[in-house]
């Protein structure tokens, strides 16, 4: 398993990619959208963000799905939604059927960042190189978000409007050959395997977990700040700051843009310094100077914020990702420990677009901007909390 190490990793990636473009291609297009399906900005905001009810329902039976169904076979049904639900949405024709393709689509989304994570905790166990494996992992994100954001808006003017959902759906099976084909895991893990657990796995005793918890409202944090920026962005550069729609992609793709070095450095430093709790605490920082600074932004530096929210929100993401498996009190907990953080996370990307398209629409930019300040600094003090917690267990990496 050694010299395969990293094309069992390019698999989850190519798969994480293919879902998370999937998830991004509305936000480019959020014009056409509102024109072709005549709907409100805070209806294409539940477009976006319904995506995840699905995570929030599966997060924590994902688990034990898959320790019943073993990591490969459940990775190839992910990918066989986004299919499904991708020609789903190519011919949907109102705004109810999209809906109910999005939600297809969203089973995917529940349940491949727990697989992936999952998969790569495994195959890179005791070996070098897990944190490098999981900085780069999280660059899948970013791109996906640089990519549509940059040739969404242009592939539909050329291709249709629908031409995005037939070319994801494309992607996804690739991705389904490539896990059905390509991944392999190591036979000793059952659950990777599908053959159910070793032993007896209690759902209550791995919840029991106070530090997990924390991690998992943390990393809500995380989510509801970066999906803000995935997915509003082009909405505070058009409407806020009056650039056309071209340049508003263009400076919300940075943020994208830079996630990719930026994940790839956060992953050097965690095999470097071995501290990934101080860097997630500087991650949480970096937050709320991202969330106070959205509207104080001007030609120089509508690249930069995008640049600087993507550095903050990589250590926070990547960090939280690698910290969560080794909180799990017994190896049969890890999924568990990983699901947990995965519920909470799912919360804080459905909630976060809605929530601040409506502020926004509601009560105006600067409001919303005081509101996403507000989570980002709690955010930060549970950050602190860890950090602190883990000093007193003298936990690894502190």
């Amino acid at each position: 398993m050694k010299q395969n190490k990293w094309v069992m990793f390019f698999v989850v990636f190519f798969c994480s990619f293919t879902v998370i473009i999937a998830q991004l291609k509305i936000p480019p297009i959020m014009g056409m959208v509102i024109e072709n399906l005549n709907v409100s900005l805070t209806s294409v905001g539940l477009i976006m963000s319904v995506f995840t009810i699905t995570g929030i329902v599966l997060a924590i039976p994902g688990a034990a799905i898959m320790n019943k169904v073993g990591a490969k076979n459940l990775l190839v049904f992910l990918m066989f939604c986004v299919i499904v639900g991708n020609i789903l949405g190519a011919f949907a024709e109102n705004f109810a059927m999209l809906i109910v393709s999005r939600v297809i689509e969203g089973i995917s989304y529940a349940l491949i960042i727990m697989v992936s994570i999952f998969v790569i905790s495994t195959v890179f166990a005791g070996q070098r190189g897990g944190g490098l494996a999981m900085g780069l992992y999280n660059i899948f994100a970013p791109l996906g978000s640089a990519i549509t954001l940059n040739v969404g808006l242009q592939i539909t003017q050329s291709l249709g409007f629908k031409s995005l959902w037939f070319i994801v759906a494309g992607f996804g099976a690739v991705s389904l050959l490539l896990a059905a084909f390509v991944l392999k895991l190591p036979k000793a893990d059952a659950a990777a395997q599908g053959q159910g657990p070793a032993e007896k796995i209690s759902i209550a005793e791995a919840a029991k977990n106070s530090r997990t918890w924390i991690l998992a409202f943390t990393m809500f944090v995380v989510a509801y700040i970066m999906f803000v920026c995935f997915q509003t962005y082009p909405v505070w550069y058009e409407q806020f700051y009056g650039l056309d729609t071209g340049r508003a992609n263009f400076f919300a793709s940075f943020n994208g843009l830079g996630g990719i070095p930026f994940c790839l450095l956060t992953g050097l430093l965690l095999e470097k310094t071995k501290k990934p709790y101080l860097i997630c605490l500087l991650g949480m920082l970096g937050l709320v100077i991202t969330a106070f600074t959205f509207d104080l932004l001007g030609p120089s530096t509508y690249a930069a914020h995008g640049l600087f929210s993507s550095l903050v929100g990589g250590f926070g993401m990547t960090t939280v990702m690698f910290i969560a498996p080794q909180l799990a009190k017994k190896p049969q907990f890890i999924g568990y420990a990983i699901a947990f953080v995965n519920f909470i996370y799912f919360f804080g990307v459905f909630a976060s677009s809605p929530v601040t398209l409506w502020v926004i629409e509601s009560s105006g930019f600067i409001a919303a901007k005081y509101v996403l300040t507000a989570i980002a600094a709690v955010g930060l003090i549970l950050s602190a909390v860890q950090y602190t917690m883990a000093r007193k267990a003298k936990s690894p990496g502190i």
